[in-house]
């Protein structure tokens, strides 16, 4: 996850842009308690940075780690969301 977010910021300041959203996907291999609690943390500290910090993750316990989500479900075939 570091390279990942190391990386935005090089390119940005390369551009000579701001990046203001940053999109994780799928960021954490593994989500023992220190993971998690590591992630959490470095989340709270980037989220200075950016406007906007987007994860999309399949793993239902990270949902009650942050305050606002949206879901994706499939119903029938279908999908839909629910924020």
């Amino acid at each position: 996850m570091a390279a990942r977010i190391s990386s935005a910021d090089i390119i940005s300041e390369m551009l000579g842009a701001s990046i203001g959203t940053l999109i994780l996907d799928e960021p954490f291999p593994s989500l023992d308690d220190g993971v998690t609690e590591s992630f959490i943390d470095v989340v709270e500290q980037i989220s200075k940075k950016y406007n906007n910090i987007i994860i999309i993750t399949h793993v239902d316990s990270m949902k009650s780690m942050f305050g606002k989500h949206i879901e994706v479900l499939n119903q029938n075939g279908k999908s839909f969301i629910r924020a």
